[in-house]
């Protein structure tokens, strides 16, 4: 509620509130997001049969990936400023919006352009959400496309059985 709350503040009045209150605001939205992941994760690594639903919370799994990521290098950059060099124009109001850009854009392995690591603690933090990033597609769609195949394999041998009997 806080965190909400606080992302739709600077929006309705125009303004940008910094300090304790906006720290304390993106840790705590950080840690919702890094919660939900988790429970995201092992919400799809626990599906015993893998479905079209399933395969599109995967897809979603992927999406907040990038929302969670967006949202810790704002908490980052707010808690250590100067960790990212948000390219030119950039203001406080829009950081949410550049970091969320900037987690998507690493995620996807698309490349940098205008939003950068700036120091230690900002190339750090795009090592760890890239190598999430890859383990989450990696293991967990893998996991699940493992089990897909290997639910179609079983239909298909309970239809073989049903012909023959």
């Amino acid at each position: 509620m806080v965190g909400g709350a606080g992302l739709w503040l600077p929006v309705l009045t125009g303004t940008w509130h910094g300090g304790l209150f906006r720290a304390v605001e993106m840790v705590l939205l950080s840690l919702f997001f890094l919660l939900t992941s988790m429970r995201l994760v092992r919400l799809l690594a626990r599906v015993p049969r893998v479905n079209v639903q399933v395969m599109a919370g995967a897809a979603a799994g992927y999406l907040h990936l990038g929302l969670t990521g967006g949202v810790l290098a704002t908490a980052t950059q707010v808690l250590v400023p100067g960790s990212f060099s948000l390219g030119e124009g950039a203001s406080h109001q829009l950081l949410l919006d550049r970091l969320t850009y900037f987690s998507f854009v690493t995620i996807a392995g698309v490349g940098y352009g205008d939003v950068l690591p700036a120091n230690a603690v900002g190339e750090r933090f795009v090592i760890l959400l890239s190598v999430a990033s890859t383990l989450y597609v990696a293991l967990l769609v893998g996991l699940l496309l493992g089990r897909f195949i290997a639910s179609e394999e079983v239909e298909m041998l309970e239809d073989d059985q049903l012909d023959l009997d």
